[in-house]
């Protein structure tokens, strides 16, 4: 096959052209300086002019996949576009680091790294093909390396959207079925690519390559689609490994793994079965970049890392980021776009995972037609102004709540974001004295968001990837699985944990063909009843302290992107939603309840900085953070400026309101985030001093 000669670098508003990064079969990626962010970004560019109809199917795929690059082992995309000379690009991470085929050519993997590495990855394809995609490529070459020395996917579904026949694709990864007319695969393909990719990174040659002789295409394909796999010849490749290759690299597809999730559980079983390891050096992630950070004063203060000494349980295996995949019988959707930011954006980029040790059966729950499932509790719409007590051992016990040392009052958790985008880190925040807050050490491998605490404050729970909700002790260590989003669902955007029932949560639901819902489900994700909340988009759902009442975001349209009204209504379901506040521009949201359950705290967007058009993404918008009365009533404007305050958090003794804002001491806004801290029956908000360029919303009572 004669090579390509390599496309000239288009002219692209915004960006500098700096070298030839390299060229596949059909698309030619450059290096560009990205000037208003002063970064380096890979823009990949097809070397062909396309038909409208192959452009528009392209402009498509690239919306998924820039939903999808928010998972932490999938390479972030930026933007898509059409060039002045009509071929579309792609604004890409660049990862300056060596990729597997470069690592692999200089020697081969250790077994953990190469499970470690699969698991993740496995994870990013499951949630690939969950978006109804399947990469169609993946080989070593296309497993990039991210600055914090991480493994992401790369090269994606553009064969796909472009229509590439299986000659332009990479033979020695390339499942047999491909290799016969007509075929066009599954997701069982990528699985043996993945496979196949494994196995050469170990036996630093690809699976059915040979020393000398018959190593033209021909020749290999025919040995791809009738010779066995042979073992990996390495004595320190355990024999779980073998066999879980030789599984996924079977001749005929119904007889590997039925998906990426089960093949990435049988490497975690492998892994676990190995025992504790370490595939990446010891300490924290750092990035391979030079260090641009403000001088010290403005940082958050180092992690402390606990001796081994104090670690009572052993390194647990790697997690797979993802969930199993639909029924056979559902068609994989491709999820709607979000509309909403930038909590939505967060949910989006959302990915905090920890594992269990122990892998159990997961099953996808029944979806509720709006009938209740089980007998309903009882209860109006009132709420009391007494907390309920912490649950008892007994209750904890039945439950299987995971659970450490409880958190105190004065701290609170936070998602921290060391760049705009993922991946993030869980803090421990003493708003009394911030020198003492650290980052939380747990098994996080993705975005945290979505925290909730218990009443006793000894464990969290949190959304894994909008596919999964999960626990774990509250300062930090394994956790477990506690539910995969029921079938029907589709994506999580947010929950609440009832206060008083730590068996019920509120789940905001994305179905991939209507419009969002909230759903109460119970621990193990059987779904009791759907809410109806009649023509109102809901959001942001707040459980009341009493576990009677659930406060939510009301909006009448599907495409406001920056809030609705705040509504309150039943959990039980028993009468309609009740406006609390009358929202100028549909402007109000993140409401959480006060720990007496009297008032809710919210942010109101109220405009744009002066001068400036306002911005759907909300950054450079106006919130105030403002109280208003549960009943209903005037709000109170506790925090007003020029500045983008949002996501506003109670203290569990009920006089300070935490909240995140780009204001700086005196007000200005600024490129980064701190936590402020507010009263919460007014006076003058003050900085913890713990700037970032990115925060999720803090948990510092039970939500």
């Amino acid at each position: 096959m004669t090579k390509r000669p390599t496309g000239s670098p288009p002219v692209i508003s915004g960006f500098s052209f700096v070298r030839h990064l390299g060229s596949g079969g059909f698309a030619d990626v450059f290096l560009y300086q990205e000037l208003w962010f002063d970064r380096l970004v890979a823009i990949k560019v097809l070397s062909e002019r396309l038909s409208d109809e192959a452009v528009r199917r392209f402009i498509d795929e690239a919306n998924v996949l820039a939903r999808l690059s928010n998972h932490p082992s999938i390479v972030t995309v930026h933007r898509a576009g059409i060039s002045d000379d009509a071929r579309p690009y792609l604004v890409m991470e660049y990862c300056s680091q060596p990729n597997l085929e470069d690592r692999y050519r200089v020697s081969p993997l250790s077994e953990s790294e190469a499970l470690s590495i699969g698991i993740e990855i496995a994870g990013a394809v499951e949630a690939m093909h969950r978006a109804g995609l399947l990469h169609r490529d993946i080989k070593p070459a296309n497993i990039l390396t991210t600055d914090y020395g991480r493994p992401a996917l790369a090269d994606f579904g553009i064969a796909a959207a472009i229509g590439t026949d299986v000659h332009a694709m990479s033979v020695p990864w390339a499942p047999p079925e491909l290799f016969t007319a007509g075929a066009c695969g599954d997701q069982r393909g990528d699985v043996y690519s993945l496979a196949a990719t494994l196995y050469t990174v170990l036996a630093g040659r690809t699976p059915l390559e040979q020393a000398a002789g018959a190593g033209q295409a021909p020749d290999l394909v025919e040995r791809i689609r009738t010779q066995p796999v042979p073992p990996i010849d390495r004595a320190d490749v355990s024999d779980g490994m073998q066999t879980a290759l030789a599984q996924a690299m079977a001749k005929s597809p119904d007889h590997r793994y039925p998906s990426a999730a089960e093949f990435g559980r049988a490497l975690q079983r492998v892994q676990i079965a190995l025992g504790p390891s370490q595939p990446y050096p010891d300490g924290p992630a750092l990035p391979q970049i030079p260090d641009r950070r403000q001088p010290a004063a403005t940082q958050l203060p180092p992690r402390v890392t606990p001796s081994p000494a104090t670690i009572s349980y052993p390194t647990p295996p790697t997690v797979l980021k993802s969930s199993v995949p639909p029924p056979a019988s559902m068609a994989a959707p491709v999820p709607s776009r979000s509309r909403r930011a930038p909590t939505a954006i967060i949910a989006a980029a959302a990915v905090i995972l920890a594992l269990a040790v122990t892998i159990g059966v997961v099953l996808l729950r029944p979806w509720s037609n709006g009938e209740a499932a089980q007998p309903e509790p009882g209860g109006g719409a009132a709420t009391s102004s007494t907390p309920s007590p912490a649950p008892s051992t007994e209750d904890r016990e039945t439950l299987d709540l995971p659970v450490g040392p409880a958190i105190g009052a004065t701290q609170l958790l936070v998602p921290r974001y060391k760049k705009l985008t993922p991946p993030g880190e869980l803090w421990l925040v003493d708003t009394a004295d911030p020198t003492l807050s650290r980052q939380v050490d747990a098994v996080l491998h993705g975005s945290p968001f979505g925290i909730g605490i218990s009443p006793d404050r000894r464990t969290i729970t949190y959304i894994d990837a909008g596919l999964a909700v999960r626990a774990m002790p509250a300062a930090g260590g394994n956790g477990r699985l506690l539910f995969d989003s029921p079938a029907g669902c589709g994506r999580i955007s947010h929950k609440a944990w009832s206060p008083t029932d730590q068996s019920v949560f509120v789940l905001e639901c994305q179905p991939s063909d209507g419009p969002r819902e909230l759903v109460v489900v119970d621990i193990d994700g059987t779904v009791i009843r759907k809410l109806n909340t009649g023509d109102l988009q809901p959001s942001d759902p707040a459980i009341s302290p009493d576990g009677k009442t659930i406060a939510f975001c009301g909006t009448l349209s599907d495409t406001s992107e920056e809030g609705g009204a705040i509504y309150v209504m039943p959990l039980d379901g028993s009468s309609d939603p009740r406006a609390v506040t009358e929202s100028p521009e549909e402007a109000d949201s993140d409401a959480q309840w006060s720990p007496d359950g009297e008032s809710l705290a919210f942010r109101r967007r109220v405009g744009p900085p002066r001068g400036e058009k306002f911005n759907a993404d909300s950054r450079l918008s106006d919130h105030d953070i403002m109280t208003v009365a549960a009943r209903g009533g005037t709000p109170k404007t506790l925090v007003s400026g020029a500045a983008t305050d949002n996501m506003p958090s109670w203290s569990p003794d009920g006089r300070t309101i935490a909240f995140i804002s780009n204001r700086d001491a005196n007000g200005d806004r600024t490129e980064s985030k701190d936590i402020w801290l507010v009263p919460a029956d007014g006076g003058e908000p003050a900085p913890l001093g713990l700037t970032a360029p990115r925060y999720a919303t803090p948990a510092w009572t039970t939500r």
